[in-house]
């Protein structure tokens, strides 16, 4: 099976940028096999090289439309040359545009499988051992519910890139169609999907009214939104080997 684990990225402040060092750490532990791709776009180089991961790798910025560079093992940066915004904001889907930019790179490479899993979201479950069960199950997209919103939860999205290629996923989706006031990007996936859509019942929140406690945490498969910075530390205590601690604490 060949898969790999991307997550779009705009970093604006250091505590953005401490936790996408911390994704990058806890897929490298938990998902070794796995390439790393993030899809940024256009962080401000202040904030971006606060990442210490970024020291040894090159960071490929590539307009729409050029060509993808071939992904390698552990750590691939691409980035946009500009920064669209979000669609509640500035009328365009940029984080549409970044999510597909992922798609892409599956469908041109010949991945089987392609994994979303957002920079600023900890996931705790092994991806090799989900995508197994995945193909088992010839499940075509795999996500979670979003238990504070009520919908599907696109932070988090294990994909069959056949299905993918052969649905016309990313036409459909139309980023650069996406206007202010449309539909949210999770319901328009949604209504994309429809019947092939299946929801995993991982345990997890989008923290953005501060309910998570520290004596959640054990039971939670994932964790994004926090406020609370020292959640993520505690998370990642939990998964990581002994002695882990906190990037802005080394």
């Amino acid at each position: 099976m060949k898969a790999f684990i991307f997550g779009t990225a705009y970093i604006e402040n250091p505590q953005r940028a401490e936790l996408v060092q911390m994704w990058i750490e806890l897929n490298a532990y938990l998902n070794p096999e796995l390439p790393l791709v993030v899809v940024d776009s256009a962080s401000d180089p202040i904030w971006r090289n606060m990442i210490p991961a970024l020291r040894e790798i090159e960071i490929y910025t590539v307009k729409d439309g050029d060509a993808l560079p071939p992904l390698r093992p552990g750590l691939n940066w691409i980035d946009f040359p500009e920064n669209l915004g979000h669609p509640s904001t500035h009328g365009v889907d940029g984080w549409g545009r970044a999510f597909c930019r992922g798609i892409e790179i599956a469908i041109a490479q010949n991945y089987d499988y392609v994994v979303n899993i957002e920079s600023d979201l900890l996931f705790r479950p092994k991806v090799m051992e989900v995508l197994q069960i995945q193909q088992q199950k010839q499940i075509k997209f795999m996500t979670a519910w979003e238990r504070t919103y009520g919908f599907m939860e696109n932070c988090i999205c294990f994909m069959e890139t056949r299905y993918l290629r052969d649905h016309g996923y990313i036409e459909k989706y139309g980023w650069h169609e996406q206007k202010k006031g449309a539909v949210l990007p999770e319901q328009h996936m949604e209504n994309i999907l429809r019947d092939e859509l299946f929801i995993k019942p991982w345990m997890g929140f989008r923290d953005d009214f501060s309910k998570v406690q520290p004596e959640h945490l054990p039971h939670l498969d994932y964790l994004t939104h926090a406020h609370d910075h020292r959640l993520y530390y505690l998370f990642m205590q939990q998964i990581m080997p002994s002695g882990w601690q906190p990037p802005s604490q080394r």
